[in-house]
């Protein structure tokens, strides 16, 4: 796969990529091909640039967050940091967050500090009380589909930069 055909240029050697991928697939799970594909999708970008390989991390919002920590923890050597914006459960399987164990990659879940979603910071409290590696921050004054622009991007970016697998 091409996957990185407009980033091709390696005189650029930047001191932080973020690959964005929109994958959208209608409230599934994400399947070994999804996994494998974003997987493929890194290492197009570790051949195109010099990538330290203990410093590849992954973030998600909403399901993506869900797919992010699938993906994490499908690939337990891989990632050294795991980013999870309103991490919501699949509405099939509640008990989804308890019943996976946690990825071993340094992991963030941030929520919007808001009534509507208590119920899922405190599971994820719930969860990460029993993992070092596990956080769980609020952002006051935003909702769920803004967590993310208020939220001090640049912060999370650099937060993932200094994690090291």
């Amino acid at each position: 796969m091409e996957h990185c055909k407009y980033i091709r240029n390696k005189e650029i050697q930047p001191k932080a990529i973020v690959v964005a991928p929109l994958c959208y697939n209608s409230g599934k799970q994400v399947s070994e091909t999804d996994t494998v594909s974003i997987i493929d999708l890194i290492e197009d970008v570790c051949k195109t640039y010099s990538v330290n390989r203990d410093k590849i991390s992954i973030a998600g919002h909403s399901q993506g967050s869900r797919h992010a920590l699938r993906i994490a923890k499908a690939n337990p050597n891989y990632f050294s940091a795991c980013v999870l914006f309103s991490w919501i459960p699949n509405s099939k399987s509640p008990n989804d967050m308890e019943n996976l164990p946690a990825p071993t990659c340094q992991t963030k879940f941030i929520y919007e500090n808001r009534s509507s979603a208590n119920h899922y910071i405190n599971r994820a409290r719930n969860f990460a009380s029993s993992y070092s590696n596990i956080s769980v921050e609020t952002v006051p004054n935003v909702n769920h589909e803004t967590v993310v622009e208020a939220y001090k991007t640049t912060d999370i970016i650099q937060w993932m930069i200094n994690q090291t697998r």
